[in-house]
């Protein structure tokens, strides 16, 4: 009863810091609205002609929650998954209650944690719409089943790191497991690759076939989760059901495992959590980098900076970007974005670029607050420099540009060259997507310059994507209206499109700037942005 308290109590006082809060009170209940009326049209526009088969958005699904799995038990096999709180280690472990009910109570904070993983799947529902003829409430059975997954992977984390700690032939094993429990579905891939011939259809009949298969039906977790949400979707309520249920009993057996055999696990997810608390105060302290808090050896690629002024800034992220990768500005999620992109383009084919430029301007929305020109505004050096603040901000956010541009040269190259896109169009999308870039990089430090707030932090990430689409509006109407009506019946394909194009980003260019130029005041006219230390 008493951790039932703790939750109650703890849902209580959020609910009266809103009260106390009237502002974050009003943009809470915008985000609301917003996400509610996207639900309501998506519900009520009636049955639209599939444009896909539903099977895409099963591998789609697969790959949302492997990624997840991998990443998830990689930290298992480092520290383990923080599920409790620095606050619950100090007071919680040490009183008088049982750590069997603890453990469920973290689980609870827990399955909060993976709500707001996938929050992002609820505004998923005007795509389900066009592209699967799917009811706004499809989006809850995907992330009911994504939170269910997600859980599980969180108390697998535990587990591993529990019998892996300290112990290197175990965590070998742990990872040839998980090789083996992947590898037959990577195995009857390439094997199907490797004998398609002009009977066996092409790439898109190939892949799936390889979806459908029981090999990628029956992967764990992920083959799971992605089939039973599907299989619910369709109306197969019974395999739905037996896919989910599998998860369930994986995640009942776990919990029975940490309940009987291992109940003092408190000194496993302690490192976990202290790791997470230093993170915290890092954060509180201004030490927003990475590199100024781990324990992993930096590379030194070289010394001294170029350039005066505000241009130190683009040096100053350079050399660090050196520093941390031999590539320069090109990483591993790099890598990954130019081979997904080209994933897609084998099978959307005609249109290819612009879906891929749609989906990538969409990821940038959420990715962008990553980049090391926006972290510079909570560090005191940027205050520092005697420099017009217009200067050091544009200055400080060009690195970032310019890795987008170069990511953007290669994606929409390789896309062109696989879709048979014509040339001019694929720097269209690049100029686009490049100039997106820049523009969120100005909502950002316009919304620190009049609220002073993080607008990545929580719900107010709605208002951001809600800001950003009513910015995107009128430059999104006048291209279509250039391209479909101004110009629609002198210019012909794909003719149409590169005006298009070119008119948003003529757009995203001119309110990019304005941006730029109403938050030219941030490093004066406020505080330096420091997060707040906050257990929650």
């Amino acid at each position: 009863m008493s951790l039932l308290y703790l939750l109650a109590m703890g849902l209580k006082n959020s609910l009266l810091e809103l009260g106390r809060k009237p502002a974050k009170l009003v943009m809470y209940l915008i985000a609301i609205a917003f996400l509610v009326a996207i639900l309501f049209l998506s519900s009520s526009r009636g049955a639209a002609p599939k444009s896909l088969d539903i099977t895409w958005l099963q591998g789609a699904f697969f790959l949302l929650v492997l990624g997840f799995a991998v990443f998830i038990v990689a930290n298992g096999l480092s520290r383990g998954s923080a599920i409790f709180a620095m606050n619950d280690a100090n007071l919680l472990f040490v009183s008088p209650v049982d750590s069997r009910p603890i453990l469920l109570y973290g689980l609870a904070r827990m399955a909060r944690t993976a709500f707001f993983a996938g929050f992002f799947l609820l505004f998923q529902a005007p795509w389900l719409s066009r592209a699967f003829a799917l009811g706004g409430g499809a989006v809850f059975i995907l992330l009911g089943a994504f939170i269910i997954a997600l859980i599980l992977l969180f108390t697998l984390s535990l587990i591993i790191y529990s019998v892996t700690n300290g112990r290197p032939g175990r965590r070998r094993a742990v990872k040839i497991i998980g090789l083996a429990l992947i590898l037959p579905l990577v195995l009857h891939t390439l094997a199907r690759f490797a004998g398609m011939g002009p009977e066996a259809g092409n790439i898109q009949t190939v892949l799936l076939e390889v979806i459908r298969s029981p090999f990628c039906l029956w992967t764990p977790i992920a083959g799971w989760t992605s089939a039973g949400a599907v299989a619910l979707l369709t109306g197969n309520t019974g395999g739905g059901l037996i896919f989910l249920g599998l998860n369930l009993l994986a995640l009942a057996a776990a919990l029975a495992y940490i309940a009987l055999s291992h109940p003092d696990y408190y000194e496993d997810v302690l490192v976990a959590a202290e790791t997470a608390f230093a993170l915290r105060r890092s954060l509180a302290e201004g030490q927003i980098n990475p590199e100024m808090t781990s324990s992993a050896r930096t590379r030194v690629a070289g010394t001294g900076l170029s350039g005066a002024g505000a241009r130190t800034f683009l040096f100053k992220h350079l050399r660090e970007s050196f520093r941390a990768n031999r590539l320069g500005l090109w990483g591993l999620s790099s890598v990954l974005t130019v081979a997904g992109a080209a994933l897609l383009a084998l099978f959307l084919r005609r249109d290819g670029l612009s879906l891929i430029l749609q989906l990538l301007m969409w990821m940038q929305i959420f990715l962008i607050g990553t980049g090391r020109g926006l972290k510079e505004l909570y560090m005191h050096y940027i205050y520092l420099i005697p420099a017009p603040s217009f200067a050091k901000i544009v200055w400080s956010n060009l690195e970032t540009v310019g890795k987008v541009f170069g990511e953007s040269l290669f994606i929409f190259g390789v896309v062109a060259a696989l879709t048979g896109g014509h040339p001019l169009l694929a720097a269209a999308a690049v100029v686009v997507y490049t100039l997106f870039s820049l523009l969120l990089l100005g909502v950002n430090c316009l919304w620190l310059r009049l609220v002073g707030v993080d607008l990545s932090a929580g719900v107010l990430l709605l208002l951001y994507v809600v800001a950003v689409m009513l910015i995107m509006a009128p430059g999104i109407a006048l291209a279509l209206f250039a391209s479909a009506f101004l110009l629609g019946d002198l210019l012909a394909a794909p003719w149409d499109l590169f005006v298009g194009l070119a008119v948003l980003a003529a757009w995203e260019l001119a309110a990019a700037l304005v941006c730029f130029a109403l938050a030219r005041g941030v490093l004066h006219n406020c505080d330096m942005p420091v997060p707040k230390l906050r257990e929650s």
